[in-house]
């Protein structure tokens, strides 16, 4: 339920972006002579290692390196690697190994764990508002022991049930951040090449408030005539392409 509700209220915000019209950014573009560190946007492709060493460093204060695992690398994909400036920034680091350990992998997330308390206000990470409904509660420091005990799923018939998903956010700035972790070692059915064995780290910006103030505002917003008048006009529009189509 938790998610279906955030799922309306981030529609809602994108309902009223599209109704207040795109605004022209007012950021400069980066002066000559900067490094990507000290320039103020990124003006390369998202889609690169590039991007997502500057949205890193510039949006969390974390270094590349220190969320680089130690054991050895293999040749990344063309999408393995997203920055988009204020929004999120995703590395995946493909392995060249045809096997990763849970405690190798483990190792690694605490390393990034690591990382990202060392970049927040307060040293620690915390659960924050995805996992907790008070500003009390979400600022309490979630424990890496206790989050590798819950996660270190188990056996069912033989099958591994071990995800190696992960997750906690951070305070920097003042703002909650939040970060995933993700082991993908998967096989492609019926071809004989193996999926890169991978290790994936996500940071965005998190929930700021709890789901009861953030329903709040999704009241708020929907009570909005304005917000009211988009929303029919945009009902209207399905439905004339629906009954278009049902005409062809």
């Amino acid at each position: 339920m938790k998610k279906i509700y955030l799922i309306m209220l981030f529609a809602v915000s994108a309902m009223l972006i599209a109704s207040c019209g795109g605004k022209k950014s007012s950021k400069a573009a980066p002066d000559e002579g900067k490094s990507p560190e000290e320039s103020e946007v990124f003006t390369g492709s998202k889609d690169s290692q590039e991007a997502a060493e500057f949205c890193f460093h510039k949006n969390y204060g974390i270094d590349f390196a220190d969320i680089t695992p130690d054991f050895a690398l293999a040749q990344a994909d063309k999408y393995d690697f997203y920055g988009d400036d204020g929004h999120v920034a995703t590395a995946t680091f493909a392995i060249d190994a045809d096997e990763l350990s849970k405690d190798e992998y483990i190792k690694y997330v605490r390393k990034v764990y690591d990382a990202t308390a060392k970049a927040s206000d307060n040293g620690i990470n915390v659960y924050g508002f995805e996992e907790k409904n008070t500003l009390e509660e979400a600022s309490q420091e979630k424990d890496f022991d206790q989050m590798i005990e819950a996660g270190k799923g188990g056996k069912i018939f033989g099958i591994d049930l071990y995800t190696g998903m992960y997750g906690w956010s951070f305070i920097k700035g003042g703002q909650f951040y939040h970060c995933s972790m993700e082991r993908i070692d998967k096989k492609v059915e019926g071809k004989t090449d193996k999926v890169p064995l991978k290790a994936r780290v996500q940071i965005y910006k998190g929930l700021q408030k709890s789901l009861d103030e953030a329903l709040e505002d999704v009241d708020k917003v929907l009570s909005d005539p304005k917000v009211q008048e988009a929303v029919q006009k945009e009902a209207q529009k399905e439905m004339e392409k629906a009954l278009n189509q049902v005409s062809k």
